[in-house]
């Protein structure tokens, strides 16, 4: 089993702010997770880094965790949509089959590192706004 959270570790707001977030793959279960790889939707072309700079996370034993860095350029359309939704997926190879094992980040703190009721969206720094 994998549990996936993702950090805002740098926030922004405006047009082409861009946002750094934190993946961190935790392996939860009680087996090795292999061929470990991140897909965010959002994320900028390119941004995606995997530890030592390799291509996907090789391996997780149980309890380990890998963190993974990505960005997001905030778009006139996040701007009018009033926020911005954004979760990554992790998905592995279980010893008895190919990709079976998955999980779906959802941001669990603000930027200030406080928890979020609702983590699908995030209040944003203006009244009426999210991000």
């Amino acid at each position: 089993e994998l549990t996936v959270t993702k950090t805002i570790t740098t926030s922004g707001s405006a047009l082409n702010d861009v946002i750094a977030y934190d993946i961190i793959v935790t392996n939860t279960g009680n087996v090795t997770v292999t061929d470990i790889e991140i897909t965010d939707a959002n994320a900028d072309s390119g941004s995606l880094t995997y530890p030592g700079g390799l291509a996907n996370i090789p391996s997780l034993a149980p309890g380990a965790s890998a963190t993974v860095t990505v960005a997001q350029t905030i778009a006139q359309t996040d701007l009018d949509a009033g926020f911005i939704e954004n979760s990554a997926t992790a998905t592995g190879d279980s010893p008895t089959g190919t990709d079976d094992v998955s999980d779906v980040s959802d941001t669990d703190v603000d930027p200030d590192g406080n928890p979020i009721l609702d983590n699908e969206t995030v209040d944003g720094p203006d009244a009426g706004t999210d991000t």
